[in-house]
């Protein structure tokens, strides 16, 4: 082996080392970052990503904490929640497109 090619072997193994510091550096970032709140379904109570707009589950609405309870909301706004779900998880199955009512 040449000496360049012992140069360029060492410099390999260095960004090697570096790359790896740089990766446990950053994983030891994130777990130390505080863990996202658990978004919970009122519905079913299934447990559900912090992002979440609908249950992973069963489809309803997941109330966020600034929105009203679904105590308050009345039975036309229960509706449409419901409706928007279902065109959320049944669209695309049977290969069919669901469109609302409207015709649109």
């Amino acid at each position: 082996m040449e000496l360049w090619e012992e140069f360029i072997a060492v410099i390999l193994i260095l960004i090697g080392i570096g790359l790896l510091a740089y990766s446990i550096r950053k994983l030891r970032k994130e777990s130390k970052a505080a863990p996202q709140p658990k978004v919970y379904c009122s519905s079913c109570g299934a447990e559900n990503p912090p992002e979440a707009i609908f249950c992973v589950k069963c489809g309803k609405k997941i109330a966020s904490q600034q929105q009203s309870t679904n105590s308050e909301k009345s039975e036309e706004e229960k509706a449409a929640e419901d409706k928007e779900a279902d065109l959320y998880f049944n669209a695309g199955k049977d290969d069919d497109l669901i469109f609302p009512e409207d015709g649109i």
